[in-house]
Order: C-alpha cells, then structure tokens, then sequence
C-alpha cells in the first residue's frame, strides 16, 4: 500500500484551491500541492528512517525496574542490577524512584512504562486487601526472590520488647512502602494497637530525638546505611527485638540484627530476634507473544547469567544470601526464568563428555525462554572444563552419601561454585 494517500490529498489541495480562490487569492494548482505535499511527506519519513530504526533498537533493549525510595534497600538493589546487566546497546535496566513495595505492585500492572519492579511477600496481601485488582495472584508473577529485609525498630531503652509500643505513636514509613504495610500487618497480628505515622525515614529520626514519637520502623537489607549511621551521642535509643512466631509463617522469615551490623544502637557482642520480609523482582503476568514479555525473558537470561558479578565488591553484602531457585508461596514464576532454571540444571549435571556447550550455541543454540539466538559470552551455560569442576565440587559437598539432588539443589549447588570458584 502507498504510504502516501494520494486521492486524499488530491481533495485536500482542491479544497485549499477553491478557498483561496474564494477569498481572491491566487489558487492553488491541485496538482501541485499533492506534489509537494508528497515530497514533504516521503522527505521528512527518509530522514526520520535511521532514527526510527535506532528508537526500535533501543526500546527493544531497554526494560525500567521500579524499586523504592532513595534511603531504602530496594533502589541500592536496582542501582546493582543496572550496573551489572547493563552492556550498551545490547541490554540497558533504567532503575526508577517509587514509595515503595506496596505502590510497586500497582505500578507493575498500571504504567507503560514499568517493565518489572521489587515488591515483598506480603505485597499481594495489600493489593488483595484494596481490592481494585481481583484476583491478584494470576495478574503479578516472580522473576527470582531477593535479599529479605529485616525490621528495625528503634525506640529508647526504655522500650525493651515490641508489645511494649501498645498505645504508643510508632512511624510506619509512608503510606504505599513496604515497610508502612508490613508494619500494619505484623502489628494487627501481634494484636497491638498504637497511634501510626506516616513520616519518612530521615523525619522519623528527627521526630524521635526530640520526643515526638516513641519509635519508628523500617524495613531493609541490613546493613542499613541510614541506621548504621544513626546519630545518638547521648545513647538514649537502641533497636528493640520483634520475635518470630507461627503467625508471620505465610508472608514473613525470621532473622537476627547484631551489634557488628549496628555497633551505635546494639552492644558489641548483642544479638536480637527479629522479622524479614523477603524482596521479590516481579512482572506482569505477560502474553508470550507481548513486547514487554520478549524484553524482559532477554533481561532474565542477562541477569541470571551474570549473577557472579554480584558477589563481588561494591555490591551490597545482601547479594550474597540470594538463592535463585529459592520459590516464594502463593506466587508463580515467570515462564523464562523457570526455564533457564530448569534448562541449568539438566546441563549441569548431564553434559555429554568430549562436547563443548559453547560448540553447541555456536551452531545455532537458542534459549528456551526467548526461542531466538543467544550469545555465547552471555547466555550459554558453562563450558565443559567448567562442568567437570562444577561435577567434582558436587561430589566433595555429597560425601559419601550419593543422594540425588532436586533441581532446586542443583541450581542452589551451582550458585555455591561460583561463589567458590569467584574466590580462589
């Protein structure tokens, strides 16, 4: 089909013809307006080609993850993905600012312009509890479970254990975090009632020093930057234990905070209990047949691929309790990274001697989650030197007893190698 209607144009220039002869201005020659309305049009889309071209590129390798807010944990982890996925044209990850966890969730299935986002394991409870969304459980998938985010609460010393803040006024963060809603939910399940705020990190420390507020809560990989710096010269705070129990086992994990991690507000040798939420990076339960599902099974293999590289410095020390075959109750994984998964674990443990994979991509090897090429510096599993070494770690883990490992296992096994193999 001609990209240039030329009856149509043909009546548009008539019309100009015959209303500037109405007005007694000289006409217009039909014919030659649709000439050169013509060759404006072909002009400008000539020169528009090589950009147009470029702009598809690089929205076809480009995906945005909403993360959280400038103090919290969760834009730390984003900013770390950026940094170790990213490779110039190939694949760009644009980490965005957000309120947090529980707005995540809604800017995930709402806004064009969020491809993937860090939610917690209780997120799905908040949408659920709005109940705007439905059936929220078929709508938000999981790529892989992140670092878990303990809860810090500060209050003065006063305050030795949680229950003591019944009746009191304890900051929950800002309305839409993750922290705001797993501070609700945790303390609706300890039966605890106490006048909540809504103030930022930074204004909560402040309102806590001069008295306004009896303590505040936030959730974060530990170390916390903000709370290990917390400014107490006179050490009239410290942080007040929050004890696991069989109530918190749907959404929530136990943890520990200790003095190493916060020297000014626990003692040297201190160790308390508390409560972790664990970080999810999530997606939209997309079509495979979608743009946005192509673009992120391409990240996914970028990202799973290169995970060593988080193990190193400066990465946050949280990258290194990640399991990526870890699963997350109630929630369903995302088709391409249960395949490369899945697709990692059989090469593991079953590659044929004498065979390079390498050789194998070479010749037109493809990734299961994405059905196109890949390349092999940065989706192909290892190499088979790699895979005799991987074979006889797994052998001196298993001893003597021969069990067979889950898949799970497996890929769990394989993430301690590289941790080893990266160290030696």
């Amino acid at each position: 089909m001609d990209l240039f209607d030329t009856s149509k144009s043909r009546r548009v220039a008539m019309c100009a013809g015959f209303i500037l002869a109405a007005a007694g201005l000289s006409a217009i020659n039909p014919a030659g307006a649709e000439q050169r309305a013509r060759h404006h049009f072909l002009s400008r889309h000539a020169a528009d080609g090589p950009l147009e071209e470029m702009r598809r590129e690089a929205n076809a390798n480009t995906v945005s993850i909403i993360s959280g807010a400038i103090a919290g944990s969760n834009l730390r982890y984003a900013a770390d993905i950026a940094s170790v996925v990213d490779d110039g044209d190939r694949m760009r990850v644009l980490p965005i600012l957000s309120a947090g966890a529980v707005q995540n969730v809604q800017d995930i299935m709402l806004l064009k312009g969020v491809d993937m986002g860090l939610v917690r394991s209780d997120s799905v409870e908040a949408a659920r509890r709005d109940g705007k969304f439905g059936d929220i459980e078929n709508k938000i998938q999981f790529i892989t479970r992140l670092a878990d985010d303990e809860m810090h609460v500060i209050a003065s010393k006063e305050i030795n254990n949680i229950s003591q803040l019944a009746g009191k006024k304890v900051n929950f963060d800002v309305v839409g975090s993750g922290a705001h809603f797993s501070s609700e939910l945790i303390f609706e399940r300890l039966g605890l009632k106490v006048e909540a705020t809504s103030y930022e990190p930074a204004v909560a420390y402040e309102k806590l020093k001069a008295g306004e507020i009896d303590a505040t809560i936030f959730f974060g990989g530990k170390p916390v930057p903000s709370i290990a710096g917390f400014s107490d010269p006179q050490h009239r705070f410290h942080l007040v234990p929050a004890p696991y129990g069989q109530k918190f086992e749907d959404y929530y994990l136990p943890a520990t905070l200790t003095g190493k991690d916060y020297p000014g507000l626990l003692g040297k040798d201190e160790t308390i209990e508390t409560i972790a939420a664990p970080t999810l990076l999530a997606v939209y339960n997309l079509s495979t047949g979608n743009e946005r599902y192509q673009r992120v099974a391409r990240f996914v293999d970028a990202f799973f691929s290169r995970f060593p590289e988080f193990l190193k410095p400066p990465r946050h020390p949280k990258w290194k309790e990640v399991n990526l075959a870890a699963t997350m109750p109630g929630w369903t994984r995302f088709k391409p990274a249960q395949d490369w998964l899945d697709r990692i674990a059989a090469t593991t443990m079953a590659a044929p001697q004498g065979k390079s994979m390498q050789t194998d991509a070479s010749q037109g090897g493809s990734s299961p989650s994405t059905g196109g090429s890949r390349s092999v510096d940065a989706q192909t599993p290892p190499a088979i030197d790699e895979v005799e070494r991987f074979k006889k770690f797994v052998q001196k883990r298993r001893g003597k007893s021969g069990a067979e490992l889950s898949r799970d296992d497996t890929v769990k096994m394989f993430q301690d190698y590289q941790k080893w193999s990266g160290g030696r």
